[in-house]
C-alpha cells in the first residue's frame, strides 16, 4: 500500500467522515497529493514568452481592477519590450489592440506609452470591414465615454490608411457631418477624422476610388448653397449649408472628371452681379484650389 493511501486509512480510523473530507480538500489545495495549486492572477507562461497567448494575457491584465495585477503586467511587458527576441511579436500585439474599437482609455494610454519603446510593427491588413461597421465607428465618435470616442477615432484613421476603405469612410463621415442637429461636441470629434481621411484619400491612387457620380443638378445646388446669405437669426443652422457646399465642391474638384466643369460653373456664378462679399469670397476660395 502506498504511503498516501496508508495515511488516508489512518485518518479515517480516527476522524469522522466529514472531518476526513475537509482534511483531504485542504491537503489537495496545498499540493500534498501532487495536485496543481490554486490558480493565481499571474500570467501562465508555459508557452513561449512571445506567444500570442502570453502577450494577450499580459495586455488584458492592464485592464484589471486590481492595481497589483496591472503593475505586474506592465513590468513584465516592459521587460519583454527590452528583449530583441520578443519585442517584434509584442509590437504586433500592441498595435492590434490599439487599433481595436473597444480598447479602454486606460489600456490605450498604457500601450501607447509602451509602443514608444517597441520597433515599428509591420502594417497588417484589416479584416473584412463592412459599411455597417464603418457607420458604427462613426457613431461611436459621439459616445458618452471619452475612451470609446478615442478608440473609434484611432481605428477609423487606421482603416482610412488602406486604399480599399478610404472612400467608404469618407462618405460615412461626410454623411454624419451633414446631419441637421448634430451636436457641436460630436462635430468637434468627427471633423478631424474627416480631415485625416480626406488627406489619405487625396494621396491614394485615384484609379481605386469608388464614389457615386455627381449630377449637374447637385453641383448647381451646392453652388447655390455656397452663395446663399447666412441668416444671423438662425445662427449655426444656416451656416451648415455653405459649410457642406464648400466641403462637397472641394472634394468634387479633386476628381479629375469634374474639375473643369465645376470651375466653369463657379466662374459663371462669380461673374453674375449682386453677389455679396462673403459669397464671392467663398467662390474665390474654391477657384484658388
Amino acid at each position: 500500500m502506498s504511503t498516501d493511501r496508508l495515511t488516508i486509512e489512518r485518518v479515517r480510523g480516527v476522524f469522522p467522515p466529514i472531518a476526513v473530507g475537509l482534511l483531504l480538500i485542504a491537503w489537495a489545495g496545498e499540493g500534498v497529493w501532487g495536485a496543481a495549486p490554486v490558480a493565481s492572477s499571474k500570467p501562465v507562461e508555459a508557452a513561449a514568452p512571445d506567444s500570442p497567448e502570453v502577450l494577450r494575457t499580459l495586455i488584458r491584465q492592464l485592464d484589471s481592477e486590481q492595481y497589483a495585477v496591472r503593475q505586474r503586467a506592465a513590468d513584465r511587458l516592459r521587460e519583454l519590450a527590452r528583449r530583441p527576441e520578443t519585442a517584434s511579436a509584442l509590437a504586433h500585439e500592441v498595435q492590434r489592440v490599439l487599433h481595436a474599437a473597444d480598447t479602454s482609455f486606460e489600456m490605450r494610454r498604457a500601450l501607447e506609452s509602451l509602443s514608444a519603446h517597441l520597433p515599428q510593427a509591420a502594417e497588417a491588413l484589416p479584416p473584412a470591414v463592412t459599411a455597417e461597421e464603418i457607420d458604427r465607428l462613426v457613431r461611436q465618435l459621439e459616445h458618452d465615454d471619452f475612451g470609446r470616442r478615442a478608440a473609434a477615432r484611432r481605428r477609423l484613421e487606421w482603416l482610412a490608411g488602406h486604399p480599399e476603405l478610404v472612400c467608404p469612410i469618407l462618405l460615412s463621415v461626410k454623411a454624419r457631418l451633414d446631419t441637421e442637429g448634430l451636436p457641436v461636441d460630436a462635430r468637434r470629434w468627427i471633423e478631424p477624422v474627416y480631415r485625416q481621411t480626406r488627406r489619405a484619400w487625396l494621396t491614394s491612387d485615384s484609379k481605386r476610388w469608388v464614389l457615386p457620380p455627381l449630377s449637374e443638378a447637385q453641383i448647381a445646388r451646392w453652388i447655390d448653397d455656397l452663395v446663399r446669405p447666412v441668416d444671423e437669426g438662425q445662427g449655426a443652422r444656416t451656416e451648415l449649408g455653405p459649410q457642406r457646399a464648400m466641403r462637397e465642391l472641394s472634394d468634387a474638384m479633386a476628381r479629375d472628371e469634374y474639375t473643369e466643369r465645376i470651375r466653369q460653373a463657379l466662374e459663371a456664378r462669380l461673374a453674375q452681379p449682386g453677389l455679396e462679399g462673403p459669397a464671392a469670397s467663398r467662390l474665390g476660395q474654391l477657384l484658388d484650389l
